[in-house]
Formats: structure tokens, C-alpha cells, sequence
């Protein structure tokens, strides 16, 4: 599959992929606060990994997790990084 313009995802994606991935991020966010952990889902970080080549996904979703009384990445701001083209 060829990459898009736009380094964030490769493109074009199935939609019912995304639903299907959307529904097991979902169903592992609501396990993780049933044992008391506090979760974020995060398409920025997801979309980094793919373009550093830690992961290798069509797409993807990061998610975070604590177990201190507040998430540490929920209030901190996203730094500004510009990739090269």
C-alpha cells in the first residue's frame, strides 16, 4: 500500500477496520477502569510510532495508561515537532 502525503496514516483504510479497531480500543479502555486505571487513547502517538518505525500498522491507536490518582500525559501539552519532508 502506498503512503499518503500526510505521514500520519497510509491511505486508503477500510472504514470497518477503524470501527473494528475503535470497539477493541473501547472494550480495553473500559477493562483497564474496571481494575481502577486510568486510560487515554491517542492517535498523535499511535501516528509517531508508525512514522518512526517502532510499529508497523496501517492504523493505529496508543493507549495510555496510569494508575496514580490523574493520567501524567492527560494535562501535558504535545511538544511542536516538524519532520522533515
Amino acid at each position: 500500500m502506498e503512503s499518503s502525503s500526510d505521514w500520519e496514516f497510509a491511505g486508503p483504510i477500510c472504514q470497518l477496520r477503524c470501527i473494528d479497531l475503535g470497539i477493541a480500543v473501547g472494550s480495553a479502555a473500559k477493562t483497564a477502569s474496571l481494575n481502577n486505571i486510568d486510560t487515554r487513547c491517542q492517535t498523535r502517538i499511535a501516528a509517531a510510532a508508525r512514522h518512526l518505525k517502532i510499529i508497523s500498522a496501517d492504523v493505529a491507536v496508543a493507549l495510555s495508561m496510569s494508575v496514580s490518582h490523574k493520567n501524567i500525559f492527560f494535562d501535558k501539552k504535545m511538544p511542536e515537532i516538524k519532520f522533515p519532508a
